[in-house]
């Protein structure tokens, strides 16, 4: 016989259960996740870019306790057709709630399919992708926040995506297809592993179009921690790009990085055409540092041994001269490359000693690269006008005892 004080116990927690259990129902109900959390989601991410463009989130799915489905996510123009510049297909994202309790975000998955980015430079030289994120600075953008959460993901998939840039500045077309990257560490410290692959893609020069071939198992690894990127490895083949070290400081502008890149011409030479052969490997090395307006650094080199030859049968079908069809290779060794690069006060690439043994005889190349004058103070507009514009060079270069003949 129950007493009645046990009859109130059984009902309070049958109570309890059954609006657990319909609460937990509701929170993964249409009428919660796209009436109710839809509607302030994109309100929040609205206010994070500029007015010019808005987001679009089709449809939510899932579990907002441990995880959701995004649906037709995209950033639009506001004007004109409406044209997306970033969209995809869905992002499923899954996550540890009770790390909120630390005030973090951990994601323990991010799979992005089907992404797609349209890039786009204008006549008059703004690109849409860095409008995008730019927006008026607020009091409370620059307040401190003592509520902000980490972000911490393990796993990220990034799958069949695609990228398009349009340079109507440069009559450029850009296309990559087929992106895959997978990303993969712990939720403890961001220190991860990865690859990606490309598939075949174009571009387009004044109406001209060169098929770019695909690029497979790129692999890398990612180390970070705040606003210092503590490496960074990329490797192809048997070429490798290190980055330690690297460090960036928003508020002053201020960055530093070095940068090593090991490379083998066995993969340089898969970019090739067939008469061209190239042997050998080598290893530069940059030690740089900035602001938001220049580049101060060193550049350093070096490679044992080096080799270059050309057969002109292989790559045309006109008569050649049999004495120049095949060409003995040029074997290069020991290269050394110390030069320093200042585009704050000099503006001048410097080359302290460029130094060969080549053909049987050496060279030495000293003197320096100089830049045409710009009052462009940003960086980036900067390097764009020493691209466009005349360089010029000022030295000497010494030959000794070099014989090229076949």
């Amino acid at each position: 016989m129950l007493t009645r004080r046990k009859k109130i116990i059984l009902c309070i927690a049958a109570t309890l259960l059954l609006f657990g259990i319909g609460g937990y129902f509701y929170i993964s109900s249409d009428l919660f996740l796209n009436g109710f959390v839809k509607p302030r989601l994109i309100r929040a991410l609205d206010e994070q870019i500029d007015d010019k463009y808005t987001m679009q989130i089709g449809h939510l799915r899932g579990n907002i306790l441990t995880g959701v489905r995004i649906d037709d996510f995209s950033i639009d123009q506001k004007e004109g057709n409406g044209q997306s510049v970033m969209s995809t297909d869905s992002i499923v994202l899954r996550y540890n709630i009770w790390g909120l309790l630390q005030r973090k975000l951990l994601v323990s998955s991010l799979d992005i399919h089907t992404p797609i980015v349209k890039i786009f430079r204008g006549t008059d030289g703004r690109i849409n992708i860095t409008e995008v994120f730019q927006r008026t600075t607020s009091e409370s953008d620059t307040s401190t926040n003592n509520t902000s959460i980490t972000f911490a993901v393990s796993k990220v998939s990034l799958i069949n995506g695609a990228m398009h840039y349009t340079d109507e500045q440069r009559n450029l077309d850009f296309k990559l297809p087929d992106i895959k990257i997978e990303l993969d560490g712990s939720y403890e410290q961001w220190d991860h592993t990865g690859q990606f692959s490309v598939g075949e893609g174009s571009l387009t020069i004044n109406q001209s179009t060169f098929n770019l071939d695909s690029i497979d198992d790129i692999k890398f690894s990612l180390s970070t921690e705040m606003d210092t990127l503590s490496r960074f490895k990329l490797r192809s083949g048997k070429t490798e790009i290190d980055i330690q070290n690297a460090n960036f400081d928003r508020m002053n502008g201020e960055w530093n990085m070095s940068v090593k890149l090991t490379f083998n011409a066995e993969d340089i030479q898969k970019l090739l055409d067939e008469g061209t052969k190239i042997d050998g490997s080598g290893v530069i090395e940059l030690d740089l540092q900035g602001t938001r307006s220049n580049i101060v650094g060193q550049i350093k080199g070096y490679s044992e041994s080096l080799s270059y030859s050309h057969n002109l049968h292989a790559t045309s079908d006109v008569a050649v001269d049999p004495h120049l069809t095949d060409m003995t290779p040029i074997e290069v060794s020991a290269v050394n490359i110390d030069a320093s690069l200042d585009l704050n006060e000099e503006q001048q690439l410097k080359i302290n000693e460029l130094s060969t043994v080549i053909a049987d005889g050496s060279m030495l190349i000293s003197g320096g690269v100089s830049f045409a004058d710009t009052s462009e103070t940003n960086l980036i507009p900067r390097l764009r006008y020493y691209a466009n514009n005349i360089i010029s060079y000022t030295g000497q270069c010494k030959f000794d005892k070099v014989d090229l003949h076949s």
